[in-house]
């Protein structure tokens, strides 16, 4: 008896060390997320302002916690632009602006990589041969990174929407090695996230591929993309695709919607905590004023 207890406490003291491990390992990465998005907009900002680290840092957990504050997600305006001066805001908003057009084709580029993965379960790609299937994969990716290389769509469209207009001229030279550099940290940030995701489902005991858990991932923050919408809704639109996409897996959708949850809690719950203490430094009236120009 002695012996078989010294063996299931050993077991037990295995099992619970090796969660322990995953979860130090999930807030690990969470850290290197922020921090990698950190090091990308200070590579950017520096173009047309000097911060500090400790400026940048702060105008980002600003960001997140005042995108759970305010409407349409202008919180993380309000945070970039929080140590600008007034001459220069325009230019930043140009930068954010191909900062989250950087982060964007991550989606955009991983969301098609789920659907061709999971396209048995999408009859129109079910149908097509796999040398079809590849044709258009390569396709639509290369398409999304040559207009990110090689056009001014993204400095077009900032120009024909901004308010007021702002002269091609004054806004930041983006050369290619910014667009090299942001294009990396934005993919390093994504991989983040689908380990911690990998890692989350783990230890809430889904025995899954990282591959698997990876597509899902993706296929679900492609899909919510299109959905308009404020923290709350984010994760019930995000919970709700979850289910239906693990379900129809075979896996356990209520273990999956709760690793969701989780992964929010981590890289946004928590950051936004201590963001707290920068929420009185913002201008709320001009947050509500980038709200209006953004509608």
């Amino acid at each position: 008896m002695g012996s078989k207890a010294n063996v299931l406490y050993l077991d037990l003291k295995g099992s619970y060390l090796h969660s322990f491990t995953l979860i130090l390992l999930v807030f690990s990465l969470g850290i290197l997320n922020w921090s990698l998005e950190a090091i990308k907009w200070s590579s950017l900002i520096k173009k047309v302002h000097e911060l500090s680290i400790s400026k940048i840092v702060a105008s980002i957990l600003l960001g997140i916690t005042a995108n759970l504050l305010a409407p349409n997600r202008t919180g993380d305006l309000a945070g970039r632009l929080k140590y600008i001066p007034a001459s220069k805001r325009s230019k930043v908003l140009y930068l954010n602006f191909f900062n989250a057009s950087s982060q964007l084709l991550m989606t955009y580029i991983f969301g098609l990589l789920s659907l061709f993965f999971f396209a048995e379960y999408i009859q129109p790609l079910n149908n097509l041969a796999d040398t079809e299937k590849l044709l258009i994969l390569v396709a639509l990716i290369s398409v999304g990174i040559i207009l990110f290389f090689r056009s001014n769509l993204l400095l077009n469209t900032f120009i024909r929407f901004s308010s007021p207009k702002v002269e091609k001229a004054s806004l930041p030279n983006l050369t290619n090695q910014d667009r090299i550099r942001s294009f990396g940290f934005s993919a390093a940030r994504y991989v983040t996230f689908l380990l911690q995701f990998y890692l989350i489902l783990r230890i809430c005991g889904m025995e899954i591929g990282i591959i698997e858990s990876s597509m899902a991932l993706a296929f679900i923050f492609f899909s919510n993309t299109f959905i308009p919408s404020n923290w709350l809704v984010e994760i019930l639109s995000k919970g709700t695709i979850t289910y239906f996409v693990f379900q129809l897996l075979g896996y356990a959708a209520p273990t999956a919607v709760t690793a969701t949850i989780l992964l929010w809690f981590v890289n946004i719950a928590l950051p936004s905590i201590l963001g707290v203490y920068y929420v009185k430094d913002i201008n709320w009236i001009r947050m509500f004023q980038l709200n209006r120009k953004k509608c």
